[in-house]
């Protein structure tokens, strides 16, 4: 019972923290609707700051996360003294930054056909490609300082230590912020300055989160430069590094896959004028939910399922699953269904100013309720892969990613054709179905973990109460001709109004909850 609290209290912490850098990412987004809007300068922008994200998500949160935290946990829990766990840090963090330094040294110096082959549609126009050029040379370290702030963080959370992980984030975002409006206000380019504060703001986070680890104690150091290609056959020689590196290549292919999904959605979209931005904005609406309820449940799972498995306590992993998946479905699902029903009133009342027109806002509506269906399984994906990546398991989830890569481009060639942009919304959601099928039937099949019976009844519940919320919210929607009313209103009562129907929302839902369960009861489900 004690561990399941303070299991809730870490849920708590990091959703609070990760809330936080949501907020103050979404003013980002909300200050570059506002000066860029969704034209070609966006669309040039957000690819820009999108490339070096994907392969952050390979190289830092997908990849090395999911392969350093269950062999860290290993180090720990067989050397109680702590110095094969600083030892594998030494060795880990060396091999990443000598690496990624080397690797983001080339990418600048051959950018032309990185960019080429991740955003072809803009090779047409020299101009264009020139500035995207220009600005992913200026966003591309900001891949080397999070992928060092990552590996900082990880250290972090296996020792429990989650709020200022969860919060450093907000570094980007406020340094974002700060950049966007110094050039607004001097009327400097803004592309330009908001990718030097994304860059910035990246290194800044690395250098805070060194700083924690040091302060809690943790042996943080490089090897030097001149001794550690000396040592590197040594060093890989190491059983952890050893392991490390076993996992770590099918974590390239199955930790980014998120991102992957989503720089295809780039590639096609390239050929189509604004439609770039158009998902871009329907996206960070989803990260909301994504990352306050599902990313912060899966960062408290992954280490505590490492523990376990490091113990091999199965039994132990699948109860933290089936808690995680609860927790999550409890609060995802209703959040998922509420972004549908109210997708233009929220997206017109964030979105809508300055360069951003009511066209945008149809459209980005369009893509935001397409996604919104996808993103309860996105989560339910990750907490499954956990368990694999628990058990030093990451071939499993890399077949996975690499079969729903090839289904999602698969997908968006058929449904682009068919609905235009809204068919990489479609596919992206498709496929985040289809993976977290094919994880959970490989988790039994392997006997990696389960989910019960009880957790599957649970989830029907929840939905059932979610349907029931959003008749409602469309009953009141369509009396009271909300969409008219709102052409009419002014920001604060268009605010009002967004809060009014979520708290109506909210009522609903917990008010269905308490008689489906009174129901349940009833009958002896």
């Amino acid at each position: 019972m004690a561990t399941n609290t303070k299991m809730i209290f870490r849920y708590m912490i990091v959703a609070v923290m990760t809330l936080l850098s949501r907020i103050t990412g979404l003013i980002r987004d909300v200050l570059i609707a506002k000066y860029m809007g969704s034209n070609k300068i966006a669309d040039i922008f957000l690819v820009a700051t999108r490339i070096p994200n994907v392969f952050r998500s390979i190289f830092a949160d997908g990849a090395f996360s999911n392969s350093f935290i269950p062999v860290f946990s290993k180090a720990l829990t067989n050397d109680k003294s702590g110095k094969e766990a600083n030892l594998f840090i030494k060795n880990s963090l060396s091999i990443l930054f000598y690496f990624l330094l080397i690797f983001t040294v080339i990418i600048l110096i051959f950018m032309p056909i990185l960019v080429y082959a991740f955003a072809y549609g803009f090779s047409g126009n020299k101009e264009q490609f020139d500035i995207l050029i220009l600005l992913t040379r200026i966003t591309f370290p900001f891949l080397l300082f999070i992928s060092v702030a990552r590996l900082f963080g990880a250290v972090l959370e296996i020792n429990g230590h989650f709020a200022m992980v969860a919060v450093s984030p907000v570094i980007v975002n406020v340094i974002s912020i700060l950049f966007t409006l110094f050039a607004a206000y001097y009327n400097f380019d803004i592309a330009i300055f908001t990718s030097v504060g994304f860059s910035v703001g990246g290194l800044i986070q690395a250098v805070v989160l060194f700083i924690t680890a040091k302060r809690y104690g943790y042996g943080i150091t490089l090897h030097p430069v001149r001794t550690f290609f000396k040592q590197l056959k040594n060093i890989i020689k190491n059983n952890n590094v050893k392991l490390f590196f076993k996992n770590l290549g099918p974590g390239i292919a199955s930790g980014g896959i998120y991102h992957i999904n989503i720089m295809i959605s780039t590639i096609f979209t390239s050929f189509i004028p604004s439609a770039t931005s158009w998902l871009y904005y329907a996206d960070r609406i989803v990260q909301l939910p994504l990352g306050i309820i599902g990313i912060a449940i899966s960062t408290v799972l992954l280490p505590r399922m490492a523990i376990d498995a490091s113990e091999n306590k199965k039994d132990s992993v699948s109860v933290h699953l089936n808690s995680g998946i609860r927790i999550s479905w409890l609060l995802m699902a209703p959040a998922s269904v509420g972004m549908i029903v109210l997708s233009y009133f929220i997206i017109s009342l964030i979105y809508e100013r300055g360069e951003f027109s009511v066209n945008d806002t149809i459209m980005v509506m369009n893509a935001l309720m397409i996604l919104s269906i996808g993103i309860p399984f996105v989560a339910l994906n990750k907490y499954v892969s956990n368990a694999f990546y628990a058990n030093n398991d990451t071939k499993t989830p890399m077949k996975i990613s690499l079969v729903c890569v090839i289904l999602n481009v698969l997908f968006t060639l058929l449904f682009i054709k068919l609905f235009g942009f809204i068919g990489c919304a479609i596919s992206w959601s498709v496929v985040a179905f289809l993976q977290f099928a094919l994880s959970y039937i490989m988790a039994i099949k392997n006997k990696i973990c389960k989910i019960y019976n009880k957790t599957f009844v649970f989830m029907l519940f929840i939905l059932l109460a979610c349907v029931i919320m959003a008749f409602v919210l469309r009953v009141i929607i369509n009396s009271y001709s909300l969409n008219d009313i709102w052409l009419n209103s002014e920001l604060l009562a268009r605010c009002f109004i967004v809060f009014a129907l979520i708290c109506v929302g909210f009522i609903t839902y917990a008010l269905s909850l308490v008689l489906i369960r009174f129901l349940s009861k009833l009958i002896k489900i």
